[in-house]
């Protein structure tokens, strides 16, 4: 089962073969960022994770459920080409939200 890896920058990590980068700025990359998550989190005393908020947002974005004047997501079609049965590698920690998450879970879906 493909599955997600945190990308590092220690010394000697190289991204597994086959694996794809999803991170920003790349056409899979979240287009919220934790930060702006943080200031919404301020701004509304809500009081979820930043980092679940940014994929919660990521995940109405990607799925066609609201564009929110951002970029057009890429299509469930060219996901599930580009990404089914790859490994993604993220920034994020692995245990905390993370939008290659929704992507791996969208990517190895069983098509309609």
């Amino acid at each position: 089962m493909p599955k997600r890896i945190q990308r590092s920058r220690a010394k000697g990590w190289r991204m597994p073969d086959g694996a794809i980068y999803v991170g920003r700025p790349g056409l899979f990359g979240n287009p919220w960022s934790i930060a702006e998550a943080r200031e919404f989190v301020e701004e509304s005393g809500d009081q979820r994770d930043p980092a679940a908020i940014a994929v919660e947002w990521f995940r109405v974005w990607i799925t066609g459920t609201g564009h929110q004047g951002r970029r057009y997501p890429p299509t469930s079609r060219m996901i599930q080409e580009r990404l089914r049965g790859k490994d993604l590698v993220c920034w994020c920690p692995i245990g905390k939200p993370c939008h290659a998450d929704v992507l791996l879970e969208l990517a190895n879906a069983e098509a309609a």
